[in-house]
């Protein structure tokens, strides 16, 4: 691989018009540039809304099942009545009518966040072209609803037993490596990293690690490693250097 980044060269009409085809046929396609996922959005100033105006992808929600409703937060000790996922994240996902993923990392009670999850998608339904892709602790059933995907993790994929329905494979950082983003990265790392890109994108699908350093100089690694999904919590400054590099 090029380790100087991706040059952009022009293209013949049928090639370009193939391009575009692939696309469409296969939307997971590695011909997709690498995004920004908003992590642990709800601890943005302004929840769904900065992060969707910046241009993310993806948006993630931790929720709890509590009296019947998604309640978003990192933890219990943080649990709020009057912030749930339908007032922060289902509500304005209706008024947005723009292609978006929303990870919903479940927190506990798997089952029962996913019956409320789906009643709550019934209820308050988001365009359909809105992912909604589970993470955290899985449930036991298949999610009924075709808007739901579900999130794998490295060691499944490693091991051959990614689950149905999956669309992301995911793992944190330091499971891979060390490296903190403070000093260039090493080639056997960099190596290692690119071969988890590919084994990923062999099975068609997106990959997100989580736990990465959130600075230009790691953002450019992943960004050249082809990670499908770029962890972030500035969402408004990744989005701006993603604009900035895709157009060199």
């Amino acid at each position: 691989m090029n380790y100087q980044g991706r040059t952009r060269n022009k293209s013949k009409p049928s090639e370009m018009l193939c391009k575009v085809l692939c696309c469409l046929v296969f939307p997971l396609s590695v011909l997709a540039l690498p995004q920004g996922h908003s992590h642990n959005d709800y601890e943005q100033e302004k929840p769904f809304e900065a992060a969707a105006r910046a241009g993310m992808a993806s948006l993630e929600a931790d929720v709890f099942p509590v009296e019947g409703r998604l309640l978003v937060a990192h933890s219990r000790s943080e649990l709020d009545p009057t912030r749930s996922l339908k007032k922060l994240y289902l509500e304005p996902l209706q008024r947005w009518g723009k292609p978006l993923e929303l990870l919903v990392d479940i927190k506990s009670e798997p089952d029962q966040a996913l019956d409320l999850l789906e009643q709550e998608l019934q209820t308050n339904p988001p365009p359909k072209q809105t992912v909604i892709v589970l993470s955290g602790a899985r449930p036991k059933r298949l999610p009924r609803l075709a808007s739901i995907s579900l999130e794998g993790t490295l060691a499944e994929l490693r091991s051959g037993n990614l689950p149905a329905n999956c669309r992301y494979v995911s793992g944190p950082w330091w499971g891979e490596s060390g490296w903190k983003g403070s000093s260039p990265m090493p080639n056997a790392t960099r190596a290692r990293l690119e071969e988890l890109v590919k084994q990923v994108h062999a099975k068609g699908l997106l990959l997100r690690l989580w736990g990465t350093p959130d600075s230009a100089e790691a953002w450019e690694e992943f960004y050249r490693a082809g990670v499908d999904r770029m962890n972030t919590d500035h969402p408004k400054e990744l989005a701006d250097w993603l604009r900035q590099r895709e157009s060199r």
